[in-house]
Protein backbone atom coordinates (compact mmCIF):
# COMPACT_ATOMS: atom_id res chain seq x y z
CA UNK A 1 0.00 0.00 0.00
CA UNK A 2 2.98 2.42 0.03
CA UNK A 3 3.93 2.16 -3.53
CA UNK A 4 3.42 5.61 -5.71
CA UNK A 5 2.29 5.80 -9.26
CA UNK A 6 6.07 6.05 -10.20
CA UNK A 7 6.99 2.80 -8.22
CA UNK A 8 4.02 0.70 -9.07
CA UNK A 9 5.37 1.44 -12.59
CA UNK A 10 8.90 0.42 -11.84
CA UNK A 11 7.11 -2.79 -10.67
CA UNK A 12 5.06 -3.54 -13.53
CA UNK A 13 8.28 -2.75 -16.22
CA UNK A 14 10.45 -5.27 -13.89
CA UNK A 15 8.12 -7.76 -14.72
CA UNK A 16 7.36 -7.27 -18.34
CA UNK A 17 11.40 -7.37 -18.47
CA UNK A 18 11.80 -10.53 -16.45
CA UNK A 19 9.52 -12.38 -18.86
CA UNK A 20 10.72 -11.11 -22.07
CA UNK A 21 14.49 -12.40 -20.28
CA UNK A 22 12.64 -15.48 -20.01
CA UNK A 23 11.42 -15.69 -23.75
CA UNK A 24 7.94 -15.30 -22.73
CA UNK A 25 6.19 -12.05 -24.55
CA UNK A 26 3.33 -10.84 -25.84
CA UNK A 27 3.35 -13.63 -28.55
CA UNK A 28 1.07 -16.58 -27.38
CA UNK A 29 3.23 -18.91 -28.49
CA UNK A 30 5.74 -18.05 -25.79
CA UNK A 31 3.22 -18.75 -23.13
CA UNK A 32 4.26 -22.34 -22.71
CA UNK A 33 7.90 -21.75 -21.95
CA UNK A 34 9.29 -22.04 -17.95
CA UNK A 35 7.99 -18.86 -16.23
CA UNK A 36 10.27 -16.49 -13.80
CA UNK A 37 9.78 -16.86 -10.19
CA UNK A 38 8.64 -13.58 -8.18
CA UNK A 39 12.70 -13.91 -7.01
CA UNK A 40 14.13 -13.54 -10.39
CA UNK A 41 11.68 -10.38 -10.91
CA UNK A 42 12.87 -9.69 -7.20
CA UNK A 43 16.53 -9.19 -8.13
CA UNK A 44 15.99 -7.83 -11.36
CA UNK A 45 14.58 -5.17 -9.55
CA UNK A 46 17.62 -4.96 -7.18
CA UNK A 47 19.97 -4.82 -9.83
CA UNK A 48 18.37 -1.70 -10.89
CA UNK A 49 16.88 0.46 -8.25
CA UNK A 50 18.46 1.83 -5.12
CA UNK A 51 18.12 1.05 -2.22
CA UNK A 52 16.77 4.74 -1.26
CA UNK A 53 13.18 2.89 -2.70
CA UNK A 54 10.66 1.96 -0.05
CA UNK A 55 9.87 -1.09 -2.57
CA UNK A 56 13.37 -2.43 -2.83
CA UNK A 57 13.10 -2.58 1.13
CA UNK A 58 10.55 -4.34 1.01
CA UNK A 59 11.62 -7.39 -1.71
CA UNK A 60 15.22 -7.18 -0.18
CA UNK A 61 13.51 -8.40 2.74
CA UNK A 62 11.73 -11.26 1.29
CA UNK A 63 14.45 -12.24 -0.53
CA UNK A 64 16.35 -12.55 2.86
CA UNK A 65 13.83 -14.39 4.50
CA UNK A 66 13.29 -16.67 1.97
CA UNK A 67 9.88 -16.65 1.51
CA UNK A 68 9.10 -18.02 -1.67
CA UNK A 69 10.82 -20.53 -3.85
CA UNK A 70 13.52 -20.29 -6.38
CA UNK A 71 12.93 -23.56 -8.08
CA UNK A 72 10.37 -22.64 -11.15
CA UNK A 73 9.58 -27.06 -11.02
CA UNK A 74 8.45 -26.27 -7.32
CA UNK A 75 5.84 -23.78 -7.82
CA UNK A 76 2.00 -24.59 -8.73
CA UNK A 77 -0.96 -22.70 -8.93
CA UNK A 78 -2.47 -21.86 -5.71
CA UNK A 79 -5.28 -24.09 -5.84
CA UNK A 80 -2.69 -26.69 -6.80
CA UNK A 81 -1.42 -26.01 -3.66
CA UNK A 82 -3.75 -25.73 -1.20
CA UNK A 83 -4.56 -29.44 -1.72
CA UNK A 84 -4.55 -30.30 1.69
CA UNK A 85 -4.05 -28.29 5.26
CA UNK A 86 -1.41 -25.68 4.64
CA UNK A 87 -0.16 -23.63 7.44
CA UNK A 88 1.55 -20.20 6.90
CA UNK A 89 3.49 -19.02 9.54
CA UNK A 90 4.84 -15.47 9.26
CA UNK A 91 5.70 -14.88 13.08
CA UNK A 92 9.86 -15.34 11.72
CA UNK A 93 9.10 -12.46 10.14
CA UNK A 94 9.38 -9.04 11.80
CA UNK A 95 8.75 -6.33 9.70
CA UNK A 96 4.89 -5.92 9.75
CA UNK A 97 5.47 -4.05 6.26
CA UNK A 98 7.34 -7.42 4.90
CA UNK A 99 4.28 -9.21 6.67
CA UNK A 100 1.68 -7.40 4.74
CA UNK A 101 3.16 -7.35 1.42
CA UNK A 102 3.41 -11.62 1.52
CA UNK A 103 -0.19 -11.91 2.74
CA UNK A 104 -1.08 -8.82 0.00
CA UNK A 105 0.44 -11.30 -2.99
CA UNK A 106 -0.86 -14.41 -1.63
CA UNK A 107 -4.45 -13.09 -1.58
CA UNK A 108 -4.17 -11.41 -4.92
CA UNK A 109 -3.11 -14.62 -6.57
CA UNK A 110 -5.82 -16.82 -4.69
CA UNK A 111 -8.30 -13.99 -5.62
CA UNK A 112 -7.13 -13.92 -9.05
CA UNK A 113 -7.18 -17.70 -9.79
CA UNK A 114 -11.13 -18.12 -8.30
CA UNK A 115 -12.39 -15.64 -10.78
CA UNK A 116 -10.33 -17.77 -13.62
CA UNK A 117 -12.05 -21.01 -12.56
CA UNK A 118 -15.16 -19.61 -12.44
CA UNK A 119 -18.07 -20.41 -9.98
CA UNK A 120 -17.81 -24.04 -8.50
CA UNK A 121 -19.94 -26.93 -9.12
CA UNK A 122 -23.75 -27.26 -7.20
CA UNK A 123 -24.84 -30.94 -6.76
CA UNK A 124 -28.21 -32.30 -7.06
CA UNK A 125 -28.92 -31.59 -3.50
CA UNK A 126 -27.92 -27.56 -3.64
CA UNK A 127 -24.63 -28.43 -2.19
CA UNK A 128 -21.77 -26.21 -3.51
CA UNK A 129 -18.50 -27.28 -3.75
CA UNK A 130 -16.03 -26.26 -1.04
CA UNK A 131 -12.47 -25.49 -3.25
CA UNK A 132 -10.62 -24.09 -0.37
CA UNK A 133 -11.10 -22.55 3.33
CA UNK A 134 -8.72 -19.79 4.32
CA UNK A 135 -8.28 -19.35 8.14
CA UNK A 136 -6.38 -16.30 9.61
CA UNK A 137 -5.24 -16.10 13.10
CA UNK A 138 -5.23 -12.59 14.61
CA UNK A 139 -7.12 -11.48 11.17
CA UNK A 140 -7.31 -7.82 12.18
CA UNK A 141 -3.50 -7.82 11.10
CA UNK A 142 -4.48 -7.70 7.31
CA UNK A 143 -7.78 -6.43 7.60
CA UNK A 144 -6.63 -3.05 8.86
CA UNK A 145 -4.75 -3.03 5.85
CA UNK A 146 -8.03 -3.12 3.62
CA UNK A 147 -6.47 -5.37 1.18
CA UNK A 148 -9.12 -5.08 -2.31
CA UNK A 149 -8.08 -9.04 -2.28
CA UNK A 150 -9.96 -9.40 0.89
CA UNK A 151 -12.77 -7.42 -0.04
CA UNK A 152 -13.30 -9.13 -3.13
CA UNK A 153 -13.00 -12.92 -1.77
CA UNK A 154 -15.53 -11.51 1.19
CA UNK A 155 -18.05 -10.38 -1.60
CA UNK A 156 -17.44 -13.20 -4.16
CA UNK A 157 -15.98 -16.32 -2.73
CA UNK A 158 -18.89 -18.28 -2.00
CA UNK A 159 -19.96 -18.27 -5.43
CA UNK A 160 -16.42 -19.82 -6.21
CA UNK A 161 -16.48 -22.49 -3.39
CA UNK A 162 -13.63 -20.24 -1.19
CA UNK A 163 -14.56 -19.37 2.38
CA UNK A 164 -12.84 -17.30 4.63
CA UNK A 165 -12.80 -18.25 8.68
CA UNK A 166 -11.45 -15.10 10.56
CA UNK A 167 -10.24 -15.14 14.59
CA UNK A 168 -9.27 -11.92 16.42
CA UNK A 169 -10.10 -10.15 19.96
CA UNK A 170 -12.95 -8.05 19.64
CA UNK A 171 -15.87 -7.96 17.43
CA UNK A 172 -14.90 -4.28 16.53
CA UNK A 173 -11.80 -5.22 14.39
CA UNK A 174 -13.95 -5.97 11.32
CA UNK A 175 -14.40 -2.25 10.66
CA UNK A 176 -11.90 -0.54 8.96
CA UNK A 177 -11.66 3.25 7.94
CA UNK A 178 -12.77 1.93 4.82
CA UNK A 179 -14.58 -1.15 5.11
CA UNK A 180 -17.36 -2.71 7.37
CA UNK A 181 -16.48 -6.37 6.89
CA UNK A 182 -19.67 -7.66 9.36
CA UNK A 183 -21.91 -7.09 6.39
CA UNK A 184 -20.50 -9.89 4.22
CA UNK A 185 -20.78 -12.41 7.12
CA UNK A 186 -23.35 -14.82 7.40
CA UNK A 187 -21.59 -17.22 10.54
CA UNK A 188 -20.32 -15.82 13.83
CA UNK A 189 -18.89 -17.74 16.72
CA UNK A 190 -18.68 -15.38 19.89
CA UNK A 191 -16.68 -15.93 23.08
CA UNK A 192 -16.22 -14.24 26.10
CA UNK A 193 -15.14 -10.46 25.61
CA UNK A 194 -15.39 -7.64 28.02
CA UNK A 195 -16.80 -5.32 27.69
CA UNK A 196 -18.66 -5.90 24.60
CA UNK A 197 -21.27 -2.89 23.92
CA UNK A 198 -25.04 -3.43 22.01
CA UNK A 199 -23.70 -1.10 19.21
CA UNK A 200 -20.94 -4.08 18.72
CA UNK A 201 -23.92 -6.91 19.00
CA UNK A 202 -26.30 -5.21 16.90
CA UNK A 203 -23.47 -5.14 14.44
CA UNK A 204 -23.79 -8.87 14.58
CA UNK A 205 -27.36 -9.96 15.15
CA UNK A 206 -29.17 -6.52 13.87
CA UNK A 207 -30.96 -3.82 15.24
CA UNK A 208 -34.58 -6.13 15.43
CA UNK A 209 -33.35 -8.83 17.40
CA UNK A 210 -34.84 -8.03 20.83
CA UNK A 211 -32.54 -10.58 22.56
CA UNK A 212 -29.34 -8.03 22.16
CA UNK A 213 -29.36 -7.42 26.42
CA UNK A 214 -29.27 -11.00 26.94
CA UNK A 215 -26.51 -11.62 24.21
CA UNK A 216 -24.35 -8.90 25.96
CA UNK A 217 -24.83 -10.31 29.76
CA UNK A 218 -24.06 -13.56 28.57
CA UNK A 219 -20.85 -12.79 27.04
CA UNK A 220 -19.23 -10.63 29.56
CA UNK A 221 -19.98 -13.71 31.92
CA UNK A 222 -19.16 -16.78 30.02
CA UNK A 223 -17.01 -19.66 30.96
CA UNK A 224 -13.99 -20.87 28.84
CA UNK A 225 -15.78 -22.80 25.39
CA UNK A 226 -19.04 -21.01 26.20
CA UNK A 227 -19.93 -18.99 23.14
CA UNK A 228 -22.94 -17.84 21.39
CA UNK A 229 -23.23 -19.32 17.61
CA UNK A 230 -25.14 -17.55 14.86
CA UNK A 231 -25.68 -19.38 11.68
CA UNK A 232 -27.08 -17.57 9.12
CA UNK A 233 -30.20 -15.65 10.11
CA UNK A 234 -31.70 -16.76 12.30
CA UNK A 235 -30.38 -19.75 13.95
CA UNK A 236 -28.67 -18.18 17.02
CA UNK A 237 -27.61 -20.39 20.00
CA UNK A 238 -25.28 -20.46 23.13
CA UNK A 239 -22.96 -22.92 22.66
CA UNK A 240 -20.62 -25.06 24.64
CA UNK A 241 -17.51 -25.69 22.47
CA UNK A 242 -15.55 -29.67 22.02
CA UNK A 243 -12.10 -28.39 23.33
CA UNK A 244 -9.43 -30.15 20.96
CA UNK A 245 -8.00 -31.94 24.12
CA UNK A 246 -11.22 -33.66 24.74
CA UNK A 247 -11.86 -34.17 20.93
CA UNK A 248 -8.08 -36.18 20.40
CA UNK A 249 -9.31 -38.75 23.05
CA UNK A 250 -12.98 -39.15 21.97
CA UNK A 251 -13.31 -39.03 18.55
CA UNK A 252 -12.40 -42.03 16.77
CA UNK A 253 -10.50 -40.99 13.92
CA UNK A 254 -7.89 -40.48 16.49
CA UNK A 255 -8.09 -42.83 18.86
CA UNK A 256 -7.40 -45.32 15.98
CA UNK A 257 -4.12 -43.72 14.42
CA UNK A 258 -2.69 -43.02 17.79
CA UNK A 259 -2.16 -44.53 20.65
CA UNK A 260 -4.67 -43.32 24.08
CA UNK A 261 -1.37 -43.82 25.76
CA UNK A 262 0.60 -41.10 23.90
CA UNK A 263 -1.96 -38.90 23.59
CA UNK A 264 -2.00 -38.95 27.59
CA UNK A 265 1.35 -37.75 27.28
Amino acid sequence: ESAGPVQRAKITQTIIDTYNEFGITSDSDTWNKPAPTINDIIDRYLENNNSTDTVYSYFNSIKNFGVFSSKPEDCVSIFEWLDRVRVIDLTEINSDAVKSVVVSLILDVLNKEMLLLGPSEIDEDGHRQLRAMIVADEAHQFMQKDFNAVEQIFRQGRAFGVGMILATQNISDFKTKNNDYTTYMASWLLHQQTPITKQELVGVFGATDKNIQYYMDYLNNAKQFESISKIGVDNISPMLDYPYFKLIKEDKRFITKYKLDDLDK
